[in-house]
């Protein structure tokens, strides 16, 4: 078991572990607790992701102190041993984020520490797993939305090619078909070819579009 952690911030997920730090004494805040001492661990939504920056190494863990803890499933919960040996001793092996957050605890009886290390790397683990499926739901939403885009490119593509099959232009404000016959060629009132089109369908579809709009515009789309 690694018996050091170090600050990991994963700010794109927008939640924050335990110690979320203090504003210094000249800024004028909010007094209201919302992250860091005096508020819930795990208590910052929002905030990135903070677990103890400690790089020195705590005791060697022994099977007297280690036996039955949760193992982090997670490399930045790796602390338990630490944050065991920080209970029983009070000794914050050089990082004042185990005094920030666990000050009240230190002394306790060892398995109330115990069941303290293993809710807080198990709320850790939950935390990271939580970030993690995040980050995995927001690549597949680009993912999808890359594919929608696509599909609609490709529609696009074949829209443009049914109308020049029947020697139309494509309309990209509406999407349809628009006749490049000139004038008026069955001299029917109201049949001007300018005003002729059909959906940028194709196959059967194509030829009801035709039909249908060769009773109203006769002469300004080939009928088949």
């Amino acid at each position: 078991m690694r018996l050091w952690s170090r600050l990991v911030v994963v700010a794109a997920t927008g939640i924050c572990l335990s110690g979320c730090g203090s504003p210094s004494a000249d800024q004028t805040v909010d007094t209201t607790p919302t992250c860091g001492p005096g508020t819930p661990i795990f208590a910052c939504p929002g905030a990135p992701i903070y677990t103890p920056t400690s790089e020195v190494a705590s005791p060697a863990a022994t099977p007297e102190t280690t036996r039955g803890l949760v193992v982090a499933r997670h490399e930045e919960c790796d602390y338990g041993a630490a944050l065991l040996h920080y209970l029983t001793t009070g000794d914050n092996l050089g990082d004042p984020w185990y005094d920030r957050n666990f000050a009240d605890s230190v002394g306790v009886s060892l398995p109330k520490a115990r069941a303290i290390v293993d809710k807080q790397i198990s709320d850790c683990d939950a935390q990271y797993d939580w970030a993690e499926a995040g980050r995995v739901a927001a690549t597949s939403a680009r993912a999808a939305e890359s594919s929608r885009e696509q599909a609609a490119a490709r529609l696009h593509e074949e829209e443009i090619d049914n109308c020049a099959a029947i020697g139309a232009t494509y309309d990209e404000t509406w999407g349809w078909c628009n006749s490049t016959v000139a004038g008026n060629p069955s001299g029917k009132p109201g049949s001007d070819c300018a005003n002729a089109h059909v959906q940028a369908v194709s196959g059967a579809e194509m030829a009801r579009e035709l039909k249908h709009e060769a009773q109203w515009y006769p002469g300004c789309f080939p009928t088949g």
